[in-house]
C-alpha cells in the first residue's frame, strides 16, 4: 500500500460520524454505478428496466452467498 492510501486512512480517522455515513453512501453509489456499467457492457441491448432487474438479481445472489 502506497503513501496515498495511508493519507486517505488518516483523513477517514478525522471524519465525524456524519461524514463517515455520507462517505459510505458515496462509496455505495460508486460501486452501484460500476456494477450497472458492467451489466450494460455485458447486455448492450438491454433496456433500463432489464438492466436494473439484473442489478437486483446480483444483489440477491450476493445476499445468498453472504457477500454482504
Amino acid at each position: 500500500m502506497d503513501a496515498s492510501f495511508w493519507e486517505e486512512v488518516k483523513s477517514a480517522k478525522k471524519m465525524n460520524p456524519e461524514q463517515k455515513f455520507l462517505g459510505t453512501i458515496d462509496l455505495f453509489e460508486l460501486c452501484r454505478g460500476l456494477v450497472l456499467s458492467g451489466i450494460r457492457n455485458q447486455f448492450p441491448n438491454a433496456s433500463d428496466i432489464e438492466v436494473h432487474e439484473k442489478l437486483l438479481e446480483r444483489y440477491r445472489l450476493a445476499r445468498r452467498l453472504e457477500v454482504f
